[in-house]
C-alpha cells in the first residue's frame, strides 16, 4: 500500500483497460509504470499513489498540469476523482473515447491472440 498522500508528477501515455492510462514520473521514461486514472493520453499530472507494490503501482489524478485537447468537463460530476463508478471516461470527448476503446480492444486482441 502506498503512503499517505504520495504524490507524483507522471507523463501519460496509452490508455488501458477501466478508464486508467499507463503512466512514468516525469523524466524517467524508463521509471516504474503507474496506472492513473482520470488522465487522458499525452497529458502530465499530479497523481496521489492509491497502491504501490513491487509489481503495480496505481493512482488518482488530483491535478491536470498539462491537459489533451481531448479533455472536457464531465456532464456527471458524481463520476469524477472519488466519485462513483460507470463514468471513468467522463471526462473525455466521445470521439477520443471511441479511439479509446478501439486502443483498448485491439491490444487486448493483440496480446491474447
Amino acid at each position: 500500500m502506498a503512503t499517505a498522500r504520495e504524490e507524483m508528477v507522471l507523463d501519460v501515455g496509452a490508455p488501458a483497460h477501466g478508464g486508467h492510462c499507463v503512466a512514468r514520473p516525469v523524466g524517467q521514461p524508463d521509471g516504474h509504470v503507474v496506472f492513473v486514472r482520470h488522465a487522458l493520453p499525452g497529458e502530465t499530472v499530479r497523481a496521489v499513489m492509491t497502491q504501490k507494490t513491487s509489481k503495480t503501482w496505481r493512482a488518482e489524478t488530483v491535478e491536470v498540469l498539462a491537459a489533451s485537447p481531448d479533455r472536457v468537463r464531465p456532464a456527471w460530476a458524481e463520476a469524477g476523482a472519488e466519485g462513483v463508478g460507470g463514468g471513468e471516461l467522463s471526462h473525455v470527448a466521445l470521439p477520443a473515447q471511441r479511439t479509446w476503446k478501439r486502443w483498448v480492444l485491439a491490444d487486448c486482441l493483440r496480446r491474447i491472440g
